[in-house]
């Protein structure tokens, strides 16, 4: 009986190790909604917003993150959230969109403005999602990841380059 026990607990542990190995497809991240990333508990709302210049207070690019849907927030603090303009330290970094700075709203209704890739990766907290690991890889100047799995440092990663003129 206990050789028994012995087998299936292997048998189950070799099929889950198995099925953690498979590359899974990962989606773009223009794909996932806001709800598909896991915030800090303090955090509710977020958007990471890309401008053309330094100057534009006009984003051409925004990504939310969010638990709960945009309409569950009042309308008030969602225009005013809306109107905030990026400001930039000397050590702004989130330069994937152009320029770049992300803007949240937390538990108690404060916003706040950040300009740093560290800043938004740690109200992220644990990387355990598909959107968040595209994001990181978007934050550190990847391009969109195509197939993932979950190893035991991390991720690993496959990522296609187009290939331009002769090979």
């Amino acid at each position: 009986m206990q050789i028994l026990k012995t087998i299936l607990l292997v048998s189950l542990f070799l099929t889950i190790e198995s099925e953690a190995g498979k590359w899974q497809k990962l989606k773009p991240l223009s794909s996932y909604g806001g709800e598909s990333y896991r915030l800090n508990d303090n955090v509710i709302y977020m958007q990471i917003r890309g401008y053309g210049e330094k100057k534009s207070s006009k984003a051409n690019e925004i990504l939310t993150l969010s638990k709960e849907p945009k309409q569950s927030y009042p309308h008030s603090v969602m225009e005013k959230f809306k109107n905030l303009k990026p400001k930039y330290s000397s050590r702004a970094d989130i330069t994937t969109m152009g320029y770049g700075n992300a803007f949240f709203i937390d538990r108690d209704g404060k916003m706040f403005q950040m300009d740093m890739r560290e800043n938004i990766i740690s109200l992220l907290g644990e990387i355990d999602r598909p959107a968040e690991l595209q994001l990181l890889l978007r934050l550190g100047h990847y391009e969109e990841g195509e197939y993932y799995r979950k190893s035991s440092k991390g991720y690993e990663v496959k990522i296609s380059y187009p290939i331009k003129g002769c090979v």
